[in-house]
């Protein structure tokens, strides 16, 4: 295989990229998993490698238990790796029809709730639900640094882990805290803070602290939250009034940054 890729380098200069010289590249004949390259070829040779490990079978499974874990579960049935690894033989490695087969398996429709967010994932998350603007990147790289999650940022050429065994630690759960926490109270901030959330733009009037934390609820979880999970949030925003209790501009002024990062912070929201 290393004789194949003989040639294939990339220019002195970060801009120009890749390319292939010829004049270093071995043209003798090479056997590679069963399968004769010709001598005196050039490029086809890698290119040929790439096809032959493409259409292996080892291939289709490898990409499919890697789709699988990302888009079900960290152990998802060997059943649904299968059909995907024989939909990515049966078309030549497209990727289309694989991720098809996924979707619309019952595997993937009953997926709710058993991954764990990566950080990243936590973080852009939490961006949508609260409508921040982002005036400089200098503030968002703080935080993706500390989560440990910075795009690019893991030097390996496996990419960063994708099952909760490698982000449900405490260092990682604490930094998510203090992120929500950072994030929500970046509504009182000034553009020249970086970002400023859009919070109190987001929840119009609620009439009672029940209508908030369903209101706020929605936007950070994307559906209703059920009674027992609403219930400490309503606890917390009304200091213990209940739902029924209005809502005043002095609840709003305390709690609804705190309340938008509890939410953010809380283990329901950590899972997808």
């Amino acid at each position: 295989v290393s004789r194949a890729f003989t040639g294939w380098t990339v220019h002195n200069s970060s801009d120009d990229g890749f390319f292939f010289d010829i004049t270093v590249h071995d043209t003798g004949e090479k056997s590679i998993l069963g399968h004769t390259l010709p001598s005196e070829r050039g490029i086809e040779d890698g290119l040929h490698v790439l096809s032959i490990l493409a259409n292996h079978p080892s291939a289709a499974q490898f990409i499919s238990t890697k789709l699988a874990v990302r888009f079900v579960s960290d152990d998802p049935p060997q059943s649904l790796i299968d059909g995907m690894a024989q939909v990515w033989m049966d078309n030549a490695g497209e990727i289309r029809p694989v991720l098809r087969h996924l979707f619309l398996s019952p595997e993937f429709a009953a997926s709710a709730g058993q991954k764990f967010r990566r950080p990243l994932d936590f973080f852009i998350g939490a961006l949508r639900a609260t409508g921040t603007d982002i005036h400089d990147y200098w503030r968002m790289e703080s935080m993706l640094q500390e989560l440990a999650h910075m795009p690019y940022g893991w030097y390996p050429p496996d990419g960063y882990p994708d099952t909760a065994e490698d982000w449900m630690t405490s260092s990682g759960l604490l930094a998510r805290w203090n992120v929500a926490m950072e994030l929500t109270h970046t509504a009182f901030s000034e553009q020249d803070s970086g970002m400023a959330s859009q919070i109190y733009e987001r929840v119009g009037q609620p009439a009672t602290v029940g209508e908030l934390v369903g209101v706020v609820g929605a936007q950070v979880f994307g559906i209703p939250l059920p009674a027992d999970a609403a219930a400490p949030f309503i606890d917390y925003a009304s200091e213990g009034a209940g739902a029924e209790m209005p809502v005043s501009g002095q609840v709003m002024a305390n709690k609804l940054a705190s309340l938008y990062g509890l939410m953010l912070a809380s283990p329901l929201y950590q899972w997808r």
